[in-house]
């Protein structure tokens, strides 16, 4: 999970789906999309299939300093889920796309071309 947050703060995964995305909600508090979908991919990556393995992962005390957007619990990510829109949807695959020209960047020149 360290090496996946380090990719997560290296390429600014979160920010760049904040970026695509916009405010999910009136006030600018706690979660955006970009630390949702994170935090949603991240505990993937750690096995978990549902909402419901957020909070098994929220409850590994050791595993929420390694995590690249701790403390994400899966009422407050399905909450946030069901507001944002079709139009947000939508734009982040440009914020996928945003990350995607950032990790092609850092690759050597040969590598790039592939």
């Amino acid at each position: 999970m360290a090496a996946i947050t380090g990719l997560c703060d290296r390429l600014g995964v979160i920010e760049a789906l904040d970026a695509a995305v916009g405010p999910v909600k009136q006030r600018n508090r706690g979660y955006g999309a970009g630390e949702l979908l994170t935090g949603i991919a991240a505990a993937q990556l750690a096995g978990e299939d549902f909402l419901v393995g957020l909070d098994r992962q929220r409850a590994d005390t050791a595993g929420q300093q390694l995590a690249p957007v701790p403390g994400l619990s899966s009422t407050t990510a399905a909450g946030l889920a069901r507001r944002i829109t079709a139009r947000q949807w939508t734009a982040v695959e440009h914020g996928v796309a945003a990350v995607t020209g950032r990790m092609l960047a850092l690759l050597p020149a040969p590598g790039r071309r592939r």
